[in-house]
């Protein structure tokens, strides 16, 4: 009887060791192929409109990204990266007078977003997602006028952009995959300083304090598509 009780132990360890080698069997197996490769670099091409009838519908952008355990995205995206580009146009008027005007220009902005993917747990070339992301950006432009009486505008901004950001992908390959995504301003926190000089100069019209905006969410969308490559 003795001998019965232990083979009926041992047999039901192996059972319980059986169902548990099982059961982390499917859990490996339920992961989407897709997404077993953790880094990816992206191009895409972001369009941008604002309700005030400004709009840009070509602006190249390059991004890096990463999967969390949970084959969650961590994303980081260089938007504008402008150091100082400047354009200067010289003008002749009557009576041989001549005059230039020139502009100077610094961007730099930079976007990291966590997103949230789905079908991550079944086989599919379909990835939807639901991205966060903050936006830090600085831009600077100058503009200087010579004539008889010579004025430089200068225009200082910086400030973060909040956004929630629903996307799709899909997957040519396991490696090469296409997406598309819409981006809503949730809030545009900034400061901006303008500043007017020289003798042409007009302080009431153009000289300001920082001040912060706050962008409703209506005020501007962003589409991106894009091409990226996993590794």
């Amino acid at each position: 009887q003795t001998n019965k009780q232990t083979n009926k132990q041992t047999s039901m360890k192996k059972n319980f060791l059986l169902a548990i080698g099982s059961l982390f069997s499917i859990v490996a197996i339920a992961q989407n192929p897709y997404l077993e490769n953790k880094y990816s670099w992206k191009l895409s091409n972001l369009s941008t409109l604002t309700t005030n009838n400004k709009y840009q519908l070509l602006h190249p952008t390059i991004a890096f990204d990463w999967l969390s355990k949970r084959k969650n995205t961590h994303e980081l995206e260089l938007i504008d990266l402008a150091l100082n580009r400047g354009n200067i146009r010289e003008y002749s008027m009557s009576g041989n007078k001549r005059f230039t005007e020139g502009t100077r220009q610094t961007a730099i902005s930079m976007r990291y977003e966590y997103k949230i993917n789905f079908n991550t747990k079944r086989e599919s070339r379909w990835i939807p997602s639901l991205g966060f992301s903050v936006n830090p950006y600085y831009q600077e432009y100058s503009f200087v006028f010579n004539d008889s009486l010579p004025q430089r505008i200068e225009s200082k901004a910086a400030g973060i952009r909040l956004g929630f950001n629903p996307s799709i992908t899909y997957f040519v390959t396991k490696k090469l995959y296409l997406t598309s995504s819409l981006s809503f301003t949730i809030a545009d926190i900034s400061g901006t300083r303008f500043r007017s000089s020289g003798p042409g100069a007009q302080p009431e019209q153009y000289n300001r304090e920082p001040h912060i905006n706050f962008m409703n969410i209506k005020d501007k969308f962003e589409f991106r598509v894009g091409v990226g490559y996993r590794f």
